[in-house]
């Protein structure tokens, strides 16, 4: 009689019972992606096409990644490429633009910019908040992943 091996849990069912993995980063990326572009144009022309997510304190500081007062929705052209108002090419100009039309931002990143970054953020729970802002504002069926 032969004994059966359990067998190990595949990568993704490893990856999705850590909340602080990969999988949960990715998940909550878009999601948060999603929710910042709600307002379906661009918060310095107007414009409705190809929005941009835009990071106000970087990506890289992790406890402030989904969050989504840290954000804003940008066209291509004002989040990367015009030299006189963009977001990554002319900072400063940006940052008094960000001041005079969104103070409430600018004062909220003024404060928070220099606040340390965790160690092992719970991207998964930053899906489950991100799911339900949409699911409160009636916009995705939200299904658990």
């Amino acid at each position: 009689m032969k004994i059966a091996k359990k067998k190990k849990p595949s990568k993704l069912a490893r990856q999705k019972s850590k909340p602080s993995s990969r999988y949960w980063l990715k998940q909550a990326d878009k999601l948060w992606s999603e929710v910042v572009r709600l307002p379906g144009q661009c918060a310095i022309c107007g414009k409705s096409e190809f929005l941009n997510a835009h990071h106000l304190i970087d990506r890289s500081v992790k406890i402030f990644r989904h969050t989504i007062i840290n954000s804003i929705p940008l066209c291509p052209k004002c989040h990367k490429y015009d030299r006189r108002l963009s977001a990554h090419k002319s900072g400063i100009v940006f940052s008094y633009w960000l001041s005079i039309n969104y103070p409430e931002k600018y004062k909220w990143v003024i404060e928070h910019y220099m606040d340390a970054d965790i160690d092992s953020p719970n991207y998964k729970l930053a899906f489950e908040n991100l799911q339900k802002i949409l699911k409160d504002k009636g916009l995705k069926d939200t299904k658990k992943e």
